[in-house]
């Protein structure tokens, strides 16, 4: 079962940072991921939210602000954020990312950047404009499908999507077999529970082993390894 690293945080290693990720691309770890999105003057950042408001207190959305009022915003709580373009250029690491693209709409400068990345990306769709755009240079093992509505699956995979994305908490409805028989090449799954969130268990990926599960995506990435060591996976 593949280990990917969602969105990790520690002491100096901001979320969505080059530094987070080359962190997270330890030996085992399959992928890294982070997100991108679109701000008001057309720029593309690494940032998860839609808005400023959980890092900063300004509730105002990324789409509705430029790059300079968003470093302005973050430097005043000592973040930063960087762009597509900067991540591209300074990521360092063989290890994929997985890029969790949030943005609905294929804007035709940010496939011209996808295209042209010299890093190796798995693009995280939300939407199957988004599928159709970056399917045309894409293998469908590298496209995942970060799906809306748990029903959607059957969508993505006839859109070309080779990897679905399943929620922890999903899986009392949807299991990843029933996915599989659908034509799904891959599995994964986001780690979430009441008690850690989205950090993942041990108990939670080892549940994931006997379901048939692809792969696992998980916060605490020192956790993440200890349980690798003890499967033999490192």
């Amino acid at each position: 079962m593949k280990i990917i690293a969602h969105r990790n945080e520690t002491p100096g290693c901001p979320e969505n940072s080059v530094a987070s990720l080359e962190y997270s691309a330890q030996p085992g770890i399959y992928a890294v991921e982070c997100d991108v999105r679109r701000t008001g003057d057309g720029q593309y950042v690494i940032y998860h939210d839609d808005t400023l408001e959980r890092l900063t207190g300004d509730r105002r959305a990324v789409s509705a602000v430029t790059l300079e009022e968003m470093r302005g915003a973050l430097a005043d709580v000592d973040r930063a954020v960087i762009t597509l373009d900067e991540l591209t250029a300074a990521y360092r690491k063989r290890t994929p990312i997985l890029l969790h693209v949030k943005e609905y709409h294929p804007w035709s400068d940010l496939i011209e950047r996808f295209e042209r990345a010299p890093v190796e990306f798995i693009f995280g769709v939300e939407s199957l404009e988004m599928l159709e755009a970056v399917k045309r240079f894409t293998p469908k093992d590298h496209i995942l499908a970060f799906m809306p509505a748990r029903t959607m699956y059957p969508d993505f995979i006839a859109g070309g999507a080779g990897i679905i994305r399943l929620w922890e908490d999903w899986l009392h409805e949807i299991t990843p077999d029933m996915v599989h028989k659908a034509g799904a090449d891959q599995v994964w799954i986001m780690c979430n529970t009441p008690e850690r969130g989205m950090d993942g268990t041990p108990e939670s990926l080892d549940r994931f082993l006997t379901i048939h599960v692809d792969g696992a995506l998980v916060s605490d990435v020192a956790m993440a390894a200890q349980w690798m060591k003890q499967h033999g996976i490192l």
